[in-house]
């Protein structure tokens, strides 16, 4: 809960400026989640969560093609952890929706996942709205998630900037709230339209805010450091463990030249206490 108003306290100030999209109208009602598990009976409640595996890990992976052999070293590390949810979070691009945009199965996508039922629980909730297509902060991690992991179920959806704070709280409270083996992935991109040399300046930056977890220079970083602040904090708020930077990269190593403008990938991992 001292995370909850944590997160709060630091997101009080609204970012500012351009036309805002409709906010979506919230439910005054629980998680649909934890109305169910409190219809339970007791016993049956127990049998839901076994104590030694009520746990959950994250990894931060990036989300472009280009970028594919980083994401499935990450998928294989972060898989270690033997989940049986995976939520999946990563940045709305076309950012037309002030709300979170949840994946169900109808979303038009090339990625082959079980959607978790906890989608629809969440859309009724008040926590999003569905998403009708893909996009590719979602998209491109599933689609290299190794085929023995495809029977785990994804609970994906995207953030956009500027995201109410009300709902940024309950989408952390919410995922706080899952029980059992969970595996949170942030789906972010890194130090954009910069070349080599300055991206890893600003990879520098972002790594020391992300160990430290200064909220409060993540909240206020722009594209040319990340490209979605939210889903940072999101993890940050979740996860209690050390960050671990696994590996830096950038469009240089892909054939790019080192003097051309490209994008920076990091893998970032949560060892939870």
């Amino acid at each position: 809960m001292k995370r909850i108003l944590l997160l709060s306290s630091l997101l009080i100030l609204s970012w500012m400026g351009g036309a805002c999209a409709p906010s979506l109208e919230l439910e005054e009602t629980p998680f649909a989640l934890e109305m169910n598990l409190e219809t339970e009976p007791a016993d049956q409640m127990e049998m839901l969560v076994d104590p030694k595996t009520d746990e959950k890990s994250g990894i931060i992976m990036p989300h472009h093609e280009l970028a594919g052999e980083i994401i499935e070293s990450a998928w294989e590390r972060a898989l270690k952890a033997e989940p049986d949810l995976i939520v999946l979070v990563g940045p709305d691009h076309p950012g037309r929706a002030a709300y979170p945009l949840i994946w169900t199965e109808g979303t038009e996508s090339r990625a082959d996942l079980i959607v978790s039922e906890l989608a629809g629980d969440w859309i009724q909730s008040g926590l999003g709205g569905a998403a009708i297509a893909a996009d590719h902060s979602i998209e491109t991690p599933l689609m290299f998630l190794p085929e023995e992991a495809r029977e785990i179920p994804v609970l994906a959806f995207t953030v956009p900037r500027g995201m109410d704070d009300e709902i940024l709280d309950r989408i952390a409270a919410a995922i706080q709230g899952l029980q059992g083996n969970c595996l949170l992935v942030g789906s972010v991109d890194f130090s954009h339209n910069l070349v080599s040399e300055e991206a890893e300046g600003k990879d520098e930056a972002s790594w020391t805010w992300i160990q430290n977890r200064e909220l409060e220079a993540i909240k206020n970083a722009g594209n040319a450091y990340f490209d979605s602040p939210e889903t940072l904090l999101i993890l940050l708020v979740c996860l209690e463990g050390e960050a671990d930077r696994i590996l830096r990269s950038d469009s240089s190593d892909f054939g790019w030249s080192e003097s051309l403008p490209g994008t920076s990938y990091q893998v970032i991992q949560f060892n939870q206490e």
